[in-house]
């Protein structure tokens, strides 16, 4: 269950290239290869030399202390290298305009190792530059020899204060000995990424200084300890704030983002709000009290009253006080939008595995699947493509999402994850990143009708979608898929290779007790038709208003679904169908929203449950609530009521 990146690069007379390998539990899955003309690439941090102001500290500029970094200890750490004997140079721009005048007292470096590994430095410079393939920083550089691995603190010699234009702030050492595992990846980096966030050279590899925060989506696991009058105590600030949705005469509340800037950390704040013409405030404790580091993001809870007319509305939030004490921090004021509305949309998140029979680590993404449908059966959408096996009908190209190996799955085609462990490496972790989806506002709610046509040749499709505000100049659209459960099959190509058997690879839902190769098993959710991926044109207008439903009919041709390679069908049962409907962002191609329904044999109201005792009466309702003197054309909900006053409800087709 594990997790780590490698990265392996080729340098040549003028280019070179990083390939990025991630490997988890066992599965490896590679990048392409990125590659860079070395020609004037870092001319741009190779200036002439200079000799920067490096002043006195005022002896009256005394105030807090504060930790500053990229990482701050809640980002994931991974490390990188170039597996051979060399010397690394290591930084990072503090570019911040909040933290002019404030002056670094002390840098703190992650040290990997300390055998085999020699000139350590922690070091401070108004610029990048390369003198004889060495590193030269202009302003201060300290030695250190440390005792043993960790992070390192080092004490300038003298307290720098940062200008207007910002500084580096770096480190260096050199591998003499590789044969220690620390000492083939010695650089520890985040798994955030900012513009000027890790800077690179090295001695035999990377011979100009590079920025490669954006290649690698990595900052440098750097900290430095600022100080003076202008770090405040208690300092918090509020970050602008996304759109929410709320519905109307009902209470909500809203996560406010904030950044601790204060040496103080945060146990409290008190915040002044303005909505819809209420003004108020709000004492608020913290759950878990913020340390004082100086960038730490964390969110506050504020309860806000219920506003009664739909519309759109700005939330101003004022953060007053932190701690009990006044709020130090300049942007203490953020606006939110507010979209109240009659309802709000349910989000279901849209799983999309990739697997084949071939594939002896996707067993994993079957369990996941298996224990979604048993524990979450309504919560999420499943689909599951096949690749290379009698179940395929794409080629991996042509999937909905860029598949870098298997197996793989993506949520909402925005987010890709493994299919158990989902972004961790916890066992099931995917639940915890489907649920986070689920959170998403579901931008609109898309019901869905499906069943076998007379003949039993097609699938028809009846979708009402309705958006809950208007709609102007929109790009979306209404995607289907048609799976089936319980496909299975005789002969090699279906038998299941199984990397899990005999329990060296850890647990995996009995897969560890199994052959290597399983033949009889029963596959799920599996894509055996698609409409046009990325939606149908038209099938949603452009212009759309507030709670109007709009209806789309669509036709899947059951003599179409074949496997790709040999044409063969793939409809075994057509009582396991089941059409998947998506609302598609056509602009950026995400998954705002998804339904499923299984596909019936019976277009008709044939009979209703008795058992109950006799039915005293039936009402049918639209998608909207709104009641109905009888069953209109499309989706209805039919609310059967009994003599014995039970009632129930049921979603039917006409």
């Amino acid at each position: 269950g594990s997790t780590h990146y490698t990265y392996y690069y080729v340098i040549g007379p003028e280019a070179f290239g990083v390939k990025a390998i991630y490997r988890g539990a066992g599965e490896e899955r590679r990048s392409e290869i990125a590659w860079y003309e070395m020609d004037g690439l870092g001319s741009e941090v190779q200036p002439a030399a200079a000799t920067p102001a490096y002043p006195d500290i005022d002896p009256s500029d005394v105030g807090s202390s504060i930790n500053y970094g990229f990482y701050t200890g809640d980002e994931g750490v991974f490390v990188f290298g170039e597996k051979r004997p060399e010397t690394y140079d290591v930084a990072m721009k503090l570019t911040d305009p909040s933290l002019e005048g404030t002056y670094i007292e002390s840098i703190t470096i992650p040290v990997m190792e300390v055998r085999g590994v020699s000139g350590i430095s922690a070091w401070i410079s108004s610029q990048l530059r390369i003198e004889d393939g060495k590193n030269v920083p202009d302003l201060a550089s300290v030695s250190v020899t440390p005792e043993e691995a960790g992070f390192i603190t080092v004490k300038l010699d003298k307290p720098y204060i940062i200008p207007k234009e910002g500084v580096y702030v770096g480190y260096t050492f050199t591998i003499d000995d590789d044969s220690y595992s620390d000492n083939l990846n010695p650089i520890a980096l985040t798994d955030e990424v900012s513009d000027e966030g890790f800077f690179l050279h090295t001695s035999a590899g990377f011979m100009k200084w590079l920025n490669l925060s954006d290649l690698l989506g990595a900052n440098a696991a750097l900290q430095v300890t600022l100080g003076g009058s202008k770090v405040k105590a208690n300092a918090v600030a509020a970050k602008e704030g996304k759109e929410t949705y709320v519905m109307t005469n009902a209470p909500f509340d809203i996560l406010l983002d904030l950044t601790n800037h204060g040496a103080s950390g945060a146990q409290s704040i008190d915040v002044e709000y303005t909505l819809a013409g209420q003004v108020d405030t709000q004492h608020i404790d913290l759950a878990e009290p913020v340390e004082g580091f100086y960038g730490k993001a964390f969110t506050a809870t504020i309860n806000l009253p219920a506003v009664s007319q739909i519309g759109s509305y700005d939330l101003d939030v004022k953060v007053t006080k932190v701690n009990g004490a006044d709020n130090e921090d300049a942007s203490a004021l953020t606006t939110i939008p507010i979209r109240v509305m009659n309802w709000v949309p349910t989000h279901k998140t849209l799983i999309e595995e990739y697997t084949g029979t071939w594939c002896g680590w996707c067993p994993r993404g079957l369990v996941a699947l298996e224990k979604l449908a048993e524990v979450y059966p309504d919560d999420f959408v499943r689909i599951s493509y096949h690749n290379s096996d009698p179940m395929e009908i794409m080629d991996s190209y042509s999937f909905p999402n860029v598949v870098g190996g298997f197996p793989d799955a993506w949520l909402d085609r925005k987010i890709e994850v493994d299919p158990y462990y989902g972004t961790g490496d916890n066992d099931f972790g995917v639940v915890a990143d489907l649920q986070a989806r689920a959170k998403v506002f579901g931008f609109a709610r898309i019901e869905l009708n499906a069943a076998l046509s007379e003949d039993g040749n097609n699938v028809e499709v009846n979708t009402e979608v309705a958006f809950p505000f208007d709609i102007t100049d929109g790009k979306y659209a209404i995607e289907y898929v048609l799976v089936e459960d319980g496909l299975t099959g005789e002969g090699s190509s279906w038998n299941q290779s199984n990397y899990y058997s005999g329990g060296g690879s850890g647990e995996m839902g009995g897969f560890e007790s199994a052959e290597s190769r399983i033949p009889g098993l029963k596959f799920n959710d599996v894509a055996i038709l698609m409409s046009e991926i990325g939606g149908i044109e038209g099938s949603i207008p452009a212009n759309v208003k507030a709670e109007e439903v709009m209806k789309h009919n669509y036709t899947f041709k059951l003599a179409d679904a074949v496997n790709l390679s040999d044409s063969a069908p793939i409809v075994q049962d057509k009582s396991k169908l089941r059409v998947v409907g998506l609302l598609i962002d056509q602009t950026t191609g995400e998954v705002l929203n998804a339904n499923a329904v299984n596909v019936s044999d019976n277009t008709r109201i044939s009979e209703v449950d008795g058992s109950n005792g006799k039915i005293a009466s039936v009402t049918f309702y639209d998608l909207g609530g709104r009641r109905l003197n009888k069953a209109q054309h499309g989706v209805n909900i039919m609310e059967v009521t009994y003599t014995d006053g039970t009632k129930k409800a049921m979603k039917i087709f006409k």
